[in-house]
């Protein structure tokens, strides 16, 4: 899903201070998935609740970009978009069109013989919390991050969620669940032994009498 795009496919080399989560289905531009997305989007942003003290602020043109890709995506479902790159207009007085890369945003595409988007998989969104914030910041930001990302619902909607403290918890996880197996498999195996052992010596020092 994410092999046709550079950015996605290194979306997992971040640092612990950094967070994605991801909508899936088979066409995701649609006003389910769309409504998911703002409402998850809202929540996250407003953590801890009426702020965005966690989150790391970019320069001015880069939050005017990420709220225009928010916004043209929120209007994806009735528009037609091209892809990787749109071109859409910076306000309402305004007839100059601004190019808007959605190549970060938006993944497993499919476009028309126009370059529009005719079907898109994924949306995906990430999030950077500020430099210097305690571990528990981190930890309290990624607690909430998971809880949102489960009561967010949609009709054939897969949520997913990534992060550096995530993933290093399901690896400790899978790699208990796998340790607990190989010694439950050698405790088996060493039983088992144990027993044909037994029985060989048993059969070795029978004896035979001939009358």
């Amino acid at each position: 899903m994410w092999a046709n795009n550079f950015l996605w496919s290194a979306v997992f080399q971040r640092k612990n201070h950094e967070f994605i989560f991801r909508l899936a289905r088979d066409t995701i531009l649609r006003k389910d998935a769309v409504l998911a997305y703002s409402a998850l989007k809202k929540r996250l942003d407003n953590y801890p609740v009426g702020n965005k003290e966690l989150l790391e602020v970019c320069s001015p043109d880069c939050e005017l970009e990420k709220e225009m890709v928010d916004k043209i995506i929120k209007k994806s479902p009735q528009v037609a978009l091209t892809y990787p790159e749109t071109f859409v207009s910076m306000s309402k007085d305004s007839t100059n069109l601004s190019r808007v890369y959605l190549g970060s945003a938006i993944g497993g595409v499919e476009t028309d013989s126009d370059g529009a988007i005719s079907r898109a998989q994924a949306l995906l969104l990430s999030f950077k919390l500020r430099e210097g914030i305690t571990d528990e910041q981190i930890a309290s930001w990624a607690d909430n991050l998971e809880e949102q990302v489960h009561v967010t619902s949609a009709n054939n909607v897969s949520l997913s969620f990534w992060s550096p403290l995530s993933f290093s918890s399901w690896v400790i996880q899978a790699l208990s669940k796998s340790y607990r197996w190989i010694l439950v498999s050698a405790s088996v195996l060493s039983l088992f032994c144990f027993l044909a052992s037994f029985g060989a010596n048993a059969y070795q020092v029978r004896t035979f009498s001939i009358t």
